[in-house]
């Protein structure tokens, strides 16, 4: 997958579309070498499943699992259109012909970087252990406003 990056590249998050941001969220990252992650990050919970992807066309791709069984789409069709969304200025939302997790089939584009994401999800007590998902669902934001309303400076 050389030259331009295709319109998939990057991290999809279904918490970007709702607000403020709930305990929970599941991501897909699509890198330009072909890999991916499928992720559903819930509190006490981070299950992975790697995935390698190509190009079927102009809209649409072939994931397949690289660990189990479990995904597996020879076409998987999309459609990338910028939206409006909660809190936020107006996104790329993708909608995918069919559920890919849980009955999920709709994502907007996170502009977090894609190739400083692990590609593994790192265990707990490691000591590099933070909490990128706490942060991109803004709820750290959300009490840094609230202490800085009553003057209490930001709490961080």
């Amino acid at each position: 997958m050389e030259g331009t990056p295709h319109p998939l590249v990057g991290l999809w998050s279904i918490d970007l579309l709702y607000a403020p941001g709930a305990q929970e969220d599941t991501l897909v990252t699509f890198r330009a070498d072909g890999t991916g992650t499928l992720e559903l990050i819930k509190y006490g919970l981070h299950e992975v499943e790697p995935f390698n992807w190509r190009p079927i066309g102009k809209d649409a791709v072939a994931v397949e699992s690289s660990e189990s069984d479990e995904l597996r789409c020879e076409r998987l069709g999309f459609r990338i259109e910028a939206r409006k969304v909660p809190l936020r200025e107006t996104v790329d939302v993708v909608d995918f012909s069919e559920p890919i997790w849980w009955g999920d089939s709709r994502f907007a584009r996170d502009t977090f970087d894609t190739e400083a994401r692990p590609r593994r999800p790192r265990k707990r007590g490691d000591a590099a252990m933070d909490n990128p998902p706490m942060q991109r669902t803004g709820a750290a934001g959300i009490f840094s406003g609230i202490r800085s309303w009553f003057g209490r400076g930001p709490g961080r």
